[in-house]
């Protein structure tokens, strides 16, 4: 953000930043907190898994 940045703007940036993040994940995250069959849920670990790169690709089958 640089010098230019008062604590007060710095503040407002970080919050604004926070409600986008919080707004982009809500619902992928509530999908992933609702009640899913056990084969669902495996499903939806290895998505998660692979697009936050948890795993060594070479391990996915």
């Amino acid at each position: 953000m640089g010098p230019d940045f008062s604590a007060r703007e710095r503040k407002v940036v970080e919050a604004l930043t926070k409600g986008i993040i919080n707004k982009i994940l809500h619902t992928p995250v509530t999908k992933l907190r609702s009640p899913q069959s056990r084969e669902e849920r495996q499903a939806s670990l290895k998505i998660v898994e692979k697009l936050f790169s948890l795993i060594e690709e070479d391990k996915i089958t």
